[in-house]
């Protein structure tokens, strides 16, 4: 019996190579408000993109944050903590690129890229319910074969 996730067939096998990340800061501008992200620029040439045609993205609510939504250091730390135990777990067995972070008017998204949408929710389902998710935090996963989400910020990356 095909393996099926909102109709979809199993998913690709894992790519021959990941890119090693490489990283680019932006600041950008989101409702008049300043956003400021970290991309991963070594997927903007990346060859296997069709291998992750779901795209995720989890929200982060942040406590503390400076008067223009941005974390405070104290909020940073733990921001950062959070996203290194969220990457861990979704790109185990290559399972996830990560294309960046955002912060923006006391929000963190980070974005990936899935190529099996079943094992990341079960991943997310599990870490949300853990006290680790020590932040209200919500995710949604979506197709996006075309990665027409995350070329936003990798096409501001590649023309900074």
């Amino acid at each position: 019996m095909p393996w099926s996730f909102f109709g979809r067939k199993e998913p690709s096998a894992p790519p021959s190579k990941l890119p090693r990340e490489s990283y680019l800061g932006l600041h950008l501008e989101t409702d008049g408000k300043t956003d400021v992200w970290l991309v991963n620029t070594a997927l903007i040439a990346f060859p296997e993109k069709a291998l992750f045609p779901w795209r995720l993205s989890i929200i982060i609510e942040m406590e503390e944050t400076h008067e223009i939504g941005l974390p405070t250091a104290a909020e940073q730390r733990v921001l950062g903590g959070l996203g290194t135990a969220l990457s861990a777990l979704l790109k185990e067995n290559d399972n996830a690129v990560f294309v960046g972070s955002g912060s923006c008017n006391g929000m963190r998204q980070m974005l990936y890229h899935i190529r099996d949408p079943e094992a990341a929710h079960r991943a997310l389902t599990a870490f949300v319910a853990s006290p680790a998710a020590t932040r209200a935090m919500e995710y949604r996963m979506d197709q996006d074969a075309e990665w027409a989400h995350a070329g936003i910020y990798l096409e501001a990356a590649q023309n900074a």
